[in-house]
């Protein structure tokens, strides 16, 4: 009886660790030494992936263990621009090839609503930019 249950315990840890794989790989920033902070987002792209993310370390190394299947896999961090690896199939364990995000040029960033009033100076649109009906944005 003992031996059964030793048996199934075991058979239980290696089917649920088959069912995930490690993923891990290297997100550096342009012009820096710190690359800690990156987020690296695991989109499921397929009925077996569960979306999960994780964050890079001062040396821009992620690590993180995903269920099979496919991902989207998104990385992104504040006053850089984003990057992608689209369709990326994980069901043994892998490396991704490094990533390096460039730094967004200096300038205030704009996006979204805006109205008012904006200043002689470097503007930078990161986004969709509107004005609403009956608002104005003018320049000086």
């Amino acid at each position: 009886m003992r031996k059964t249950i030793i048996v199934i315990v075991l058979l239980t840890l290696s089917i649920s660790v088959a069912h995930a794989v490690q993923v891990d790989g290297y997100c550096y920033l342009e012009n820096q030494n710190n690359h800690s902070g990156t987020k690296v987002l695991f989109q499921a792209d397929s009925p077996s992936a569960i979306t999960d993310s994780v964050f890079s370390d001062a040396t821009g190394y992620y690590q993180i263990d995903v269920s099979l299947g496919g991902y989207d896999v998104k990385f992104s961090h504040d006053l850089y621009y984003d990057d992608e690896l689209l369709d990326q199939l994980f069901f043994t364990n892998t490396t991704l090839p490094d990533i390096i995000l460039m730094q967004m040029p200096a300038g205030i960033h704009l996006s979204g609503p805006l109205s008012g009033t904006l200043m002689d100076t470097t503007y930078l649109v990161i986004g969709d930019i509107s004005v609403q009906n009956g608002d104005s944005l003018v320049s000086v």
